[in-house]
């Protein structure tokens, strides 16, 4: 009878413990705010693609049913610097959802849905047949007025740049 009460009493324990962590999941997620790490996001995704990204807001839900729903508002990928200064895309909303039961169960990342509401893509063509979207992971280039004067050149801390030798010809 005793280890009946203190197994029921373990057993209550560890479900209220259980139902306080969900609660917990679910006010986190119901109030976490993706919005705060938008920095974070478009420097590493500007990194990653070469070119610069930017959006106005994206909002992050989780269900069961629906598994993770991303959404991006007015999503703006800038074209590589060696085709043009505008938009290479540029997308009004776009909805992305993930499998969570996939991820869980077999741990791979399976997309369910893919939703894009006013698509605009400009692809250039240079005359080497070379199109803009082959340079997606390139860096950006440096312009040639940043590597030809820069203030830090000028600054007293910092030590002179280093001459480059020149050959000269006998007259």
């Amino acid at each position: 009878n005793m280890i009946k009460k203190i197994l029921k009493i373990i057993f209550i324990t560890v479900f209220v413990l259980f139902l306080l962590v969900v609660a917990a999941l679910i006010i986190f997620i119901k109030t976490f705010d993706i919005n705060r790490y938008k920095p974070q996001i478009i420097a590493q995704v500007s990194t990653a693609l070469g070119r610069s990204f930017d959006f106005k807001e994206m909002s992050l839900n989780v269900s069961w049913k629906e598994g993770i729903r991303l959404r991006l508002d007015e999503l703006r990928m800038g074209d590589h610097r060696a085709f043009q200064k505008g938009d290479f895309l540029k997308i009004e909303k776009l909805f992305l959802g993930v499998d969570i039961a996939a991820y869980l169960t077999k741990r791979e990342v399976a997309v369910s849905k893919i939703q894009i509401q006013s698509p605009q893509v400009v692809i250039i063509r240079k005359k080497n047949g070379e199109l803009n979207v082959q340079s997606f992971g390139k860096p950006p280039l440096e312009e040639e007025d940043e590597r030809a004067f820069s203030l830090e050149a000028l600054s007293p801390s910092s030590p002179p740049p280093p001459q480059q030798a020149t050959k000269q010809e006998p007259p």
